[in-house]
C-alpha cells in the first residue's frame, strides 16, 4: 500500500496533460524535485489549481506511484503573488526556476537549495526591478556553489599564484590593493592580468590563458562576496556590469 506524503514545495513549472488533467513540476523540501499529475486540475471547478499557482510556497500532499505521484490535496503556505502581476518579475522568477529545472535532478533532497528559493522568491515579489539583476547573479551563483561547483577565485588554477587581497590581508597591507603570489614573489596585479574561464570555473593568469574573459579586480570581489552574503546584503552592492555578462554566459554553458 502506497503512503501518503506531505511537503512544502514551489511549481517550477505546469502542463497539460490528457483532457483534463495537469503535471506540475515543483521542488520539494522532503524530496527535492518530483513530478505530480494532479487528475482533474483542468477542470473548472477543480479544488486543486487555485493552490498551485507558480512562484508560490504551497504544501503538497500526494501519493508515490510506480510510474506517477498522484496529487491528492495542496494548500497555499505563502503567496508571491505580485509576481504575476508584473511581466517583468514573472520574467526574471522563471529565469530562476528554469536554472533549477535545468540543474537539479530529480529526487536529490537539498534543504540549502529549498531554502535558496524560498528566499529569492519573496524579494523579487516585493523589489524594485532594479535590483533584478542582482537577485539573478546571486541566485545562479548560490545554486552553483550548492550543486557542488563554487568557482575557484583565490589563485591562478594552472600555475597557483595566489591573490593577497584573499589570504586576509588588511586594506593598509594592500599596496597595490590586488597582488599575487607564487613563483614570482609578490607580482602585481597590473603585471599580471587574470582571466576567468567560464567553461571550467576557475582563474587563470595571462601566463596560463588561453580562452577566458579578462576579470576586474572589483568584478572578482564581488563575485566571491556573492557566497559570502545574503540575498539582502549582496542587493546593497553596486551593479556590476561585467558581473552580469560573466553570469549570462556561464548560464550557457
Amino acid at each position: 500500500m502506497f503512503s501518503m506524503i506531505k511537503t512544502p514545495a514551489f511549481v517550477i513549472k505546469k502542463f497539460d496533460f490528457r483532457e483534463y488533467d495537469r503535471t506540475y513540476i515543483v521542488y520539494t523540501k522532503e524530496l527535492g524535485k518530483i513530478s505530480l499529475l494532479a487528475r482533474g486540475a483542468r477542470r473548472i471547478k477543480s479544488k486543486l489549481a487555485p493552490n498551485l499557482e507558480n512562484f508560490d510556497e504551497v504544501k503538497v500532499n500526494f501519493i508515490k506511484g510506480r510510474i506517477f505521484n498522484h496529487l491528492a490535496g495542496a494548500s497555499t503556505i505563502a503567496r508571491n503573488n505580485y509576481i504575476l502581476n508584473n511581466g517583468n518579475k514573472i520574467s526574471f522568477a522563471y529565469d530562476c526556476l528554469n536554472l533549477l529545472d535545468r540543474f537539479v535532478k530529480p529526487e536529490e533532497r537539498d534543504d540549502s537549495i529549498y531554502d535558496l528559493v524560498r528566499e529569492v522568491l519573496p524579494i523579487i515579489d516585493k523589489e524594485n526591478e532594479i535590483n533584478f539583476p542582482k537577485i539573478q547573479i546571486y541566485f545562479f551563483w548560490k545554486l552553483i556553489d550548492l550543486l557542488g561547483y563554487r568557482p575557484q577565485l583565490d589563485s591562478c588554477a594552472l600555475c597557483g599564484f595566489t591573490l593577497n587581497y584573499f589570504k586576509g590581508e588588511t586594506p593598509e597591507q594592500q599596496v597595490p590593493p590586488l597582488r599575487v603570489r607564487g613563483g614570482q614573489e609578490g607580482l602585481d596585479s597590473d603585471k599580471l592580468d587574470l582571466f576567468f574561464n567560464i567553461t571550467d570555473n576557475i582563474i587563470i593568469c595571462r601566463k596560463c590563458a588561453g580562452q577566458g574573459i579578462l576579470i576586474k579586480e572589483d568584478t572578482l570581489k564581488k563575485l566571491r562576496e556573492v557566497f559570502r552574503l545574503s540575498l539582502n546584503e549582496f542587493l546593497e552592492f553596486d551593479l556590476d556590469n561585467q558581473l552580469i555578462g560573466i553570469t549570462n554566459k556561464a548560464k550557457q554553458i
